[in-house]
């Protein structure tokens, strides 16, 4: 299950998203050709022109959560038959329909993120102030529960404890992000 948002670290801040169709990387978030983008997953800058699911790349950081799915007119993309949440797009979407992705790139946005295991089975992995992993692939949804440290040189997200609706998922908000690195 993907990231949902839950709320935010600064009430009078909100939220920030990007997304649209620009020339370089600042705001475009076209997804790369025969991508497939999911509405809560993690997403990265794939090329200065496109964005594409998150992969775990240590040298690259993530740009944020996918919050919505646009064609190029900013009206809402058409999503995969039986899904809510998916699209998949051509093989020249960067050049043609150029759909693109609308994502949260806001560190102060917290989401309810799944956790490849119990929260607090690894020393942290369930408290404030310490940082974890991203899973990417078939997991890219969830946080790697055993990767909680102190440390937050490359962790993706910063724990801010349990989700008080669901004790399985982690509160978690962007600790670094392409905008911030």
């Amino acid at each position: 299950m993907p990231y949902i948002p839950k709320g935010t670290l600064d009430p009078a801040g909100g939220d920030l998203v990007i997304g649209g169709t620009h020339t370089g990387k600042d705001g475009n978030t076209i997804i790369a050709n025969s991508g497939v983008m999911v509405i809560g997953y993690l997403v990265e800058q794939s090329s200065v022109t496109t964005v594409a699911r998150f992969t775990a790349t240590a040298t690259i950081p993530p740009l944020g959560v996918c919050v919505g799915i646009c064609k190029a007119d900013g009206t809402q993309a058409t999503f995969d038959a039986g899904s809510t949440t998916t699209v998949t797009v051509a093989a020249d979407n960067a050049t043609v329909a150029k759909i693109y992705a609308q994502v949260s790139i806001s560190e102060n946005t917290i989401f309810s993120a799944t956790s490849s295991a119990t929260p607090g089975t690894t020393t942290g992995s369930n408290q404030r102030g310490f940082y974890i992993v991203a899973a990417s692939g078939a997991s890219a949804g969830q946080v790697t529960e055993s990767t909680a440290r102190t440390a937050n040189t490359t962790a993706q997200w910063s724990i801010q404890g349990v989700d008080p609706e669901d004790t399985s998922r982690i509160l978690v908000s962007l600790n670094k992000s392409f905008t911030t690195t």
